[in-house]
């Protein structure tokens, strides 16, 4: 199943992103990255056909260009893209980052530096409950 999930990594430190693409590589994941926030909105939005969307996005909540809250918003509210579940990414454990997270769209959370088990059970939970509705 993991070979055929789509994940694209939306990270702009090169540290994160190389940690984060291992980890999804060696657990079989068909994996794309940006390091920016418009240029994942530029590949959700301009990908088609819809079969070719991601299955699921990891954004980091600090990008150079925009916020990772205002990508989520612009994802979850356009409307071939608003099924596409969203794993947010922070360096803090603030409980007003997850409920601005969750207020914009965001379906889960993984506080940095990334636990590999951690990030691999949530990306599993989001297909699992994506696959069922």
């Amino acid at each position: 199943m993991a070979d055929e999930t789509r994940i694209l990594v939306v990270e702009d430190d090169v540290a994160e992103l190389t940690v984060l693409e291992m980890v999804l590589r060696d657990n079989h994941y068909n994996v794309s990255t940006v390091n920016s926030g418009h240029s994942c909105l530029d590949q959700v939005h301009n990908l088609l056909p819809e079969s070719m969307l991601p299955d699921l996005v990891i954004l980091d909540i600090q990008l150079p260009d925009i916020s990772g809250y205002e990508v989520c918003e612009k994802i979850k509210n356009h409307s071939i893209t608003s099924r596409i579940p969203v794993l947010m990414l922070t360096s803090n454990d603030l409980n007003t980052e997850f409920e601005a997270g969750f207020d914009a769209g965001a379906d889960e959370y993984i506080v940095k530096p990334i636990d590999s088990a951690r990030l691999i059970s949530a990306i599993e939970s989001i297909i699992a409950l994506d696959n069922l509705s």
